[in-house]
């Protein structure tokens, strides 16, 4: 059934999204348009993954998505450098066709990493986001002793200062290699060679 629906005791959840880019982009899960707030939410093949925990406020890592979309989507998005950019999630209930709830806050963060995937034609692309209570839940070892790097990239002093041409980082050694911005990398780049290793505290072995 469709937000068109004639059925009176219609009712469908969206959501609207928020990507606050260079210029802000209002998109929504819904099937139609939708106005609220004096702004205007295009529809787009959007989705998301639920944060593991089920409770307010929301500590986990969100990805948000869509598939089989233009190329030039995915140009834009690498051409507006979107880590650490704020997005922002609400739900909403479509009441009767014409009509919905007013949109509850599910989530409000930061892009933490962009993955693209491109086709012939086509693109996906996948956000995740985080926010500052995913950084409060963590525990010791994994906001420090990770293999990849802990900084938002281009983020300022303390941070990984980056101030290149490029507009990604997926965080790894190899990555700031090629960005020339190794004295920067916060992380622990030798951790997976010893992940199968014996550890022998004391006596030693026999």
């Amino acid at each position: 059934m469709t937000a068109g629906s004639n059925d009176p005791n219609f009712i469908q959840s969206f959501h609207l999204y928020e990507f606050y880019f260079t210029q802000t982009v209002r998109l929504t899960d819904s099937d139609r348009y939708v106005f609220w707030g004096a702004n205007t939410y295009a529809p787009f093949p959007i989705s998301f993954e639920a944060p593991a925990k089920d409770r307010e406020p929301q500590g986990s890592i969100l990805r948000v998505g869509a598939a089989n979309i233009d190329r030039s989507i995915a140009s834009m998005v690498l051409n507006d450098a979107p880590q650490g950019r704020r997005v922002v999630m609400r739900r909403a209930l479509w009441t009767s066709p014409g009509s919905f709830t007013s949109p509850i806050p599910m989530y409000d963060g930061k892009i933490d990493s962009v993955s693209i995937a491109e086709d012939i034609d086509t693109a996906s692309i996948a956000f995740d986001i985080r926010n500052d209570f995913a950084l409060w839940e963590k525990s010791l070892p994994r906001a420090m002793y990770s293999s990849t790097c802990n900084w938002i990239f281009k983020s300022t002093t303390p941070g990984c200062q980056y101030t290149g041409t490029s507009s990604l980082c997926n965080r790894t050694w190899e990555r700031c290699v090629e960005l020339a911005n190794t004295d920067r990398f916060r992380g622990f780049r030798h951790l997976p060679t010893i992940e199968d290793k014996e550890i022998w505290w004391g006596r030693a072995q026999a």
